[in-house]
């Protein structure tokens, strides 16, 4: 009897602690965030573990971004949050129609916003969060932020720990040879309208989700953590082996081929 008593005591302080999310919470997340369950993560034969999280299903696209600086357009974060769309002129040397147009033209609307810093990526979480708080109620709140190379790892693979690649299956090709992710790709691999071999990025939602229904983990552009200077997943300009799920880019940005992806948790008080 005691040790029900406990039983009991236990689940009601978990329930009271971890609440189901509101009907305004859920009305937020549908449809655009998924849901990564607590679990085990292993990094290089290390095992840690990772609490319940939320993670954007695509990467932040243009339209997005777009939406964050009409928000702050009539205030001074407007002109330090534009992207750099130069980077369309480095690697490789493209023409300048992408300088002009990449983010801003509608055809590229659902495309990885690029040329972004470290530091704007984590102002437009923390402007993000601001926005979903505002329509929280109070006493349910939620933080918006770069996820951690531990949470990112989660979100790819899942339990599936010696998972390469996000699709599960240790192959980067499907059983007709075609890619399952937008990478440099040579003139002479097979590819059609469904696999399309890009030129540049792609649209967010090309290619197959994954088991929690987050698209293009590997490939169409690294992605920023919370350790500035180092990215995952590999981009369109990356060699198909830097696509893996360990696999770290230290590189600089902004760049043409590094985008970001938030993670959202809750914070009840």
């Amino acid at each position: 009897m005691k040790k029900l008593l406990i039983l009991l005591v236990s689940f009601s302080l978990i329930s009271f602690i971890f609440p189901e999310p509101s009907k305004k919470l859920n009305k937020i997340l549908k449809g655009n965030w998924a849901l990564v369950p607590a679990g085990d993560v292993f990094i290089a034969g290390n095992k840690a573990k990772t609490n319940d999280f939320y993670i954007l299903k695509t990467e932040v696209s243009n339209l997005d971004y777009l939406r964050y600086l009409s928000a702050i357009k009539n205030t001074t974060a407007y002109a330090e949050a534009l992207p750099d769309t130069t980077v369309w002129t480095e690697k490789p040397n493209l023409n300048n129609g992408y300088t002009l147009q990449y983010l801003r033209y509608p055809g590229f609307r659902l495309y990885p916003v690029v040329g972004v810093s470290w530091s704007q990526a984590v102002n437009y979480c923390k402007w993000l969060e601001g926005e979903m708080n505002k329509n929280l109620d109070a006493g349910e709140k939620v933080k918006v932020r770069l996820p951690t190379e531990q949470e990112w790892i989660r979100a790819a693979r899942g339990d599936n720990h010696a998972a390469f690649y996000t699709w599960g299956r240790p192959n980067l090709k499907d059983g007709k040879g075609r890619y399952l992710a937008n990478c440099r790709i040579e003139k002479e691999e097979i590819f059609d309208s469904k696999y399309d071999k890009h030129i540049i990025t792609a649209n967010v939602f090309n290619y197959h989700a994954n088991t929690y229904k987050i698209f293009q983990m590997n490939g169409n552009v690294s992605e920023m953590i919370d350790k500035q200077g180092v990215t995952k997943g590999g981009s369109w300009l990356s060699q198909p082996e830097t696509l893996k799920i360990e696999n770290n880019q230290n590189q600089e940005y902004p760049t043409n081929d590094v985008g970001f992806r938030p993670v959202l948790t809750r914070v009840m008080y």
